[in-house]
């Protein structure tokens, strides 16, 4: 942990953070700090040492967005705002909800509203969390999902039709 806070330890962890970035943008922060982390040996870090690695992120000026509390790094030459994808979490490194960046979701609920041309909130919620990978009943997953939607709607990326469905408008 000594060595990590040390100053010539500072292009290391800029390296560290640009290859996870390269493989994981968008990243939450928690999600972020803990990669690093473990990419040098340390399973628990005390406030120095995060404290450090904060400071090192502010240096390198990444993109930076923040979604229901939550600040979410992405590659130095991302424009957030123009995130047209969305990442599917099977495996062993599935990303809780909260780990995934309201664009990112926004995304997915405009591909699944393409699929099915207009859709009741429930319904909406339920398939855009399908759509994510996300097939449990998590409380934590519609507030989310909904953030999304809100984003989404302010965006101009989809509004509510004559009979109340959501429908896309782009």
């Amino acid at each position: 942990t000594e060595e990590f806070i040390s100053p010539y330890f500072e292009n290391d962890i800029k390296a560290a953070v640009g290859i996870i970035l390269e493989k994981e943008a968008p990243i939450s922060h928690t999600l972020l700090t803990s990669r690093v982390l473990q990419s040098f040996g340390i399973n628990r870090a005390g406030k120095r040492t995060l404290n450090h690695l904060n400071n090192v992120l502010t240096k390198m000026k990444l993109p930076q967005t923040e979604s229901y509390g939550t600040d979410f790094f992405w590659k130095k030459d991302s424009i957030p705002e123009e995130y047209v994808g969305f990442r599917v979490n099977l495996g062993r490194d599935c990303r809780e909800i909260n780990d995934v960046p309201v664009e990112e979701i926004s995304n997915a609920l405009c591909t699944v509203l393409y699929e099915q041309i207009n859709m009741e909130l429930s319904d909406l919620i339920k398939q855009t969390a399908l759509k994510l990978g996300y097939a449990g009943r998590s409380r934590s997953i519609p507030p989310v999902i909904e953030s999304a939607i809100d984003y989404a709607g302010e965006k101009d990326f989809i509004t509510k039709n004559s009979n109340g469905k959501i429908v896309l408008t782009i």
